[in-house]
Protein backbone atom coordinates (compact mmCIF):
# COMPACT_ATOMS: atom_id res chain seq x y z
CA UNK A 1 0.00 0.00 0.00
CA UNK A 2 1.03 3.59 -0.56
CA UNK A 3 2.47 5.36 2.45
CA UNK A 4 1.74 8.94 3.40
CA UNK A 5 5.09 9.95 1.95
CA UNK A 6 4.42 8.46 -1.49
CA UNK A 7 0.88 9.79 -1.47
CA UNK A 8 2.21 13.32 -1.08
CA UNK A 9 3.22 13.21 -4.72
CA UNK A 10 -0.40 12.85 -5.84
CA UNK A 11 -1.52 16.33 -4.91
CA UNK A 12 -1.17 19.19 -2.49
CA UNK A 13 -0.15 18.00 0.95
CA UNK A 14 -1.91 18.64 4.23
CA UNK A 15 -0.51 18.60 7.73
CA UNK A 16 -2.49 17.91 10.88
CA UNK A 17 -0.74 17.87 14.25
CA UNK A 18 2.54 16.97 12.61
CA UNK A 19 1.18 14.27 10.30
CA UNK A 20 1.71 15.17 6.64
CA UNK A 21 -0.17 13.42 3.83
CA UNK A 22 -2.09 14.17 0.64
CA UNK A 23 -5.74 13.17 0.30
CA UNK A 24 -9.20 14.21 -0.78
CA UNK A 25 -11.22 12.02 1.60
CA UNK A 26 -10.36 12.06 5.31
CA UNK A 27 -11.84 11.01 8.66
CA UNK A 28 -10.51 12.65 11.83
CA UNK A 29 -11.32 10.65 14.99
CA UNK A 30 -10.85 12.15 18.46
CA UNK A 31 -10.64 9.95 21.55
CA UNK A 32 -12.16 12.23 24.20
CA UNK A 33 -11.99 9.79 27.13
CA UNK A 34 -11.08 11.25 30.50
CA UNK A 35 -7.70 9.48 30.48
CA UNK A 36 -6.86 11.14 27.16
CA UNK A 37 -8.07 14.50 28.41
CA UNK A 38 -5.82 14.30 31.48
CA UNK A 39 -2.78 13.13 29.53
CA UNK A 40 -3.27 15.77 26.85
CA UNK A 41 -3.45 18.51 29.46
CA UNK A 42 -0.32 17.18 31.17
CA UNK A 43 1.49 17.08 27.81
CA UNK A 44 0.61 20.71 27.13
CA UNK A 45 -1.80 19.92 24.29
CA UNK A 46 -5.26 20.08 25.86
CA UNK A 47 -8.14 18.71 23.80
CA UNK A 48 -9.24 22.25 23.05
CA UNK A 49 -5.96 22.72 21.18
CA UNK A 50 -6.59 19.49 19.28
CA UNK A 51 -10.01 20.87 18.37
CA UNK A 52 -8.45 24.10 17.16
CA UNK A 53 -5.98 22.14 15.01
CA UNK A 54 -8.96 20.38 13.43
CA UNK A 55 -10.63 23.73 12.78
CA UNK A 56 -7.49 24.94 11.00
CA UNK A 57 -7.40 21.78 8.87
CA UNK A 58 -11.05 22.15 7.86
CA UNK A 59 -10.47 25.77 6.91
CA UNK A 60 -7.74 24.61 4.50
CA UNK A 61 -9.91 22.02 2.71
CA UNK A 62 -11.25 22.85 -0.74
CA UNK A 63 -14.50 21.96 -2.49
CA UNK A 64 -12.92 18.88 -4.09
CA UNK A 65 -12.33 17.34 -0.66
CA UNK A 66 -14.66 15.41 1.64
CA UNK A 67 -14.32 14.90 5.38
CA UNK A 68 -15.85 13.43 8.51
CA UNK A 69 -15.33 14.16 12.20
CA UNK A 70 -15.90 11.57 14.94
CA UNK A 71 -15.49 11.92 18.68
CA UNK A 72 -15.56 8.73 20.72
CA UNK A 73 -15.09 7.09 24.09
CA UNK A 74 -16.97 3.77 24.12
CA UNK A 75 -19.85 5.39 22.25
CA UNK A 76 -19.35 7.87 19.45
CA UNK A 77 -20.78 10.93 17.74
CA UNK A 78 -20.19 12.13 14.18
CA UNK A 79 -20.55 15.54 12.60
CA UNK A 80 -22.31 13.74 9.74
CA UNK A 81 -23.09 10.04 9.11
CA UNK A 82 -20.91 9.96 5.98
CA UNK A 83 -18.15 11.89 4.31
CA UNK A 84 -19.29 15.43 3.61
CA UNK A 85 -18.11 17.44 0.58
CA UNK A 86 -16.04 20.33 1.93
CA UNK A 87 -18.22 23.13 0.64
CA UNK A 88 -18.05 26.50 2.35
CA UNK A 89 -21.31 25.81 4.20
CA UNK A 90 -20.16 22.33 5.30
CA UNK A 91 -16.87 23.70 6.57
CA UNK A 92 -18.70 26.39 8.52
CA UNK A 93 -21.09 23.79 9.96
CA UNK A 94 -18.24 21.52 11.01
CA UNK A 95 -16.39 24.36 12.71
CA UNK A 96 -19.56 25.32 14.57
CA UNK A 97 -20.02 21.65 15.60
CA UNK A 98 -16.48 21.50 16.91
CA UNK A 99 -16.98 24.61 19.01
CA UNK A 100 -20.41 23.61 20.34
CA UNK A 101 -20.36 19.80 20.53
CA UNK A 102 -16.72 18.75 20.97
CA UNK A 103 -16.39 17.15 24.40
CA UNK A 104 -13.42 18.26 26.43
CA UNK A 105 -14.75 16.96 29.76
CA UNK A 106 -13.86 13.29 29.27
CA UNK A 107 -17.45 12.04 28.96
CA UNK A 108 -19.62 10.86 26.09
CA UNK A 109 -22.95 12.51 25.34
CA UNK A 110 -26.26 10.92 26.26
CA UNK A 111 -27.36 10.68 22.65
CA UNK A 112 -24.18 9.17 21.23
CA UNK A 113 -24.38 6.01 19.14
CA UNK A 114 -23.18 2.62 20.30
CA UNK A 115 -22.79 -0.93 19.06
CA UNK A 116 -21.19 -4.25 19.89
CA UNK A 117 -18.27 -4.26 20.24
CA UNK A 118 -17.96 -0.62 21.15
CA UNK A 119 -14.96 1.65 21.61
CA UNK A 120 -12.07 1.63 19.13
CA UNK A 121 -13.45 -1.39 17.27
CA UNK A 122 -16.76 0.33 16.61
CA UNK A 123 -15.01 3.58 15.74
CA UNK A 124 -12.86 1.91 13.08
CA UNK A 125 -15.83 0.06 11.59
CA UNK A 126 -17.74 3.33 11.26
CA UNK A 127 -14.76 5.22 9.85
CA UNK A 128 -13.82 2.53 7.31
CA UNK A 129 -17.43 2.28 6.11
CA UNK A 130 -17.18 5.92 5.03
CA UNK A 131 -14.51 4.83 2.53
CA UNK A 132 -11.97 7.59 3.10
CA UNK A 133 -8.43 7.61 1.80
CA UNK A 134 -7.06 8.51 5.22
CA UNK A 135 -8.10 8.07 8.85
CA UNK A 136 -6.34 10.06 11.57
CA UNK A 137 -6.88 8.89 15.17
CA UNK A 138 -5.91 10.97 18.19
CA UNK A 139 -5.70 8.86 21.37
CA UNK A 140 -3.50 7.47 24.13
CA UNK A 141 -3.80 3.99 22.60
CA UNK A 142 -5.15 2.36 25.77
CA UNK A 143 -8.42 0.86 24.54
CA UNK A 144 -11.25 -0.99 26.29
CA UNK A 145 -14.56 -2.48 25.20
CA UNK A 146 -17.72 -2.96 27.26
CA UNK A 147 -18.48 -6.49 28.45
CA UNK A 148 -21.73 -6.80 30.35
CA UNK A 149 -21.52 -4.23 33.12
CA UNK A 150 -17.74 -4.26 33.05
CA UNK A 151 -14.97 -3.79 30.53
CA UNK A 152 -11.91 -5.50 29.12
CA UNK A 153 -8.78 -4.35 27.34
CA UNK A 154 -8.69 -4.51 23.54
CA UNK A 155 -5.24 -5.78 22.43
CA UNK A 156 -3.61 -3.98 19.53
CA UNK A 157 -3.15 -7.34 17.78
CA UNK A 158 -6.94 -7.78 17.75
CA UNK A 159 -7.45 -4.27 16.39
CA UNK A 160 -4.87 -4.87 13.66
CA UNK A 161 -6.41 -8.13 12.46
CA UNK A 162 -9.91 -6.68 12.53
CA UNK A 163 -8.86 -3.70 10.41
CA UNK A 164 -7.12 -6.01 7.93
CA UNK A 165 -10.34 -8.01 7.62
CA UNK A 166 -12.57 -4.94 7.35
CA UNK A 167 -10.30 -3.42 4.71
CA UNK A 168 -11.11 -6.38 2.46
CA UNK A 169 -14.80 -5.41 2.57
CA UNK A 170 -14.18 -1.96 1.09
CA UNK A 171 -12.85 -0.94 -2.31
CA UNK A 172 -10.47 1.69 -0.90
CA UNK A 173 -7.22 0.83 0.82
CA UNK A 174 -7.19 3.25 3.71
CA UNK A 175 -4.07 4.75 5.27
CA UNK A 176 -4.36 5.07 9.04
CA UNK A 177 -2.33 7.63 10.97
CA UNK A 178 -2.14 7.73 14.76
CA UNK A 179 -1.34 10.70 16.96
CA UNK A 180 -0.37 9.23 20.31
CA UNK A 181 -0.81 11.26 23.48
CA UNK A 182 1.41 10.18 26.38
CA UNK A 183 1.41 6.57 25.17
CA UNK A 184 2.83 3.78 27.25
CA UNK A 185 5.90 2.20 25.54
CA UNK A 186 4.08 -1.07 24.73
CA UNK A 187 1.16 0.82 23.18
CA UNK A 188 3.54 3.04 21.20
CA UNK A 189 5.40 0.03 19.82
CA UNK A 190 2.09 -1.62 18.85
CA UNK A 191 0.82 1.59 17.25
CA UNK A 192 4.03 1.85 15.24
CA UNK A 193 3.53 -1.64 13.81
CA UNK A 194 -0.14 -0.88 13.17
CA UNK A 195 0.46 2.34 11.25
CA UNK A 196 3.29 0.80 9.24
CA UNK A 197 1.04 -2.06 8.20
CA UNK A 198 -1.68 0.32 7.03
CA UNK A 199 0.52 2.84 5.27
CA UNK A 200 0.29 5.52 7.93
CA UNK A 201 2.47 7.46 10.33
CA UNK A 202 2.77 7.46 14.11
CA UNK A 203 3.22 10.85 15.74
CA UNK A 204 4.03 10.77 19.46
CA UNK A 205 3.47 13.64 21.89
CA UNK A 206 4.26 14.21 25.54
CA UNK A 207 6.24 11.58 27.42
CA UNK A 208 5.58 9.02 24.64
CA UNK A 209 7.73 11.10 22.27
CA UNK A 210 10.81 9.70 23.99
CA UNK A 211 9.73 6.23 22.88
CA UNK A 212 9.63 7.36 19.28
CA UNK A 213 13.22 8.61 19.43
CA UNK A 214 14.64 5.21 20.31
Amino acid sequence: PATGATAMARGSGRTFMGVADSYRRVVIAFDVADSVRRKATRAGIPLERVRDEAVALIERLDDRSAFALIQFVRRYETFSPELTPATASARAGAIEWLHKSFRGDGRSGSGWATGEPDGIELLLQVALAMEPEVIVIISDGDFQRSVGRGSQDVPWTVIEEQVARWQLQHRRRVRIHFIGIEMEPAHADAARRFTQRFGGQLRLTGRSAAVGSR
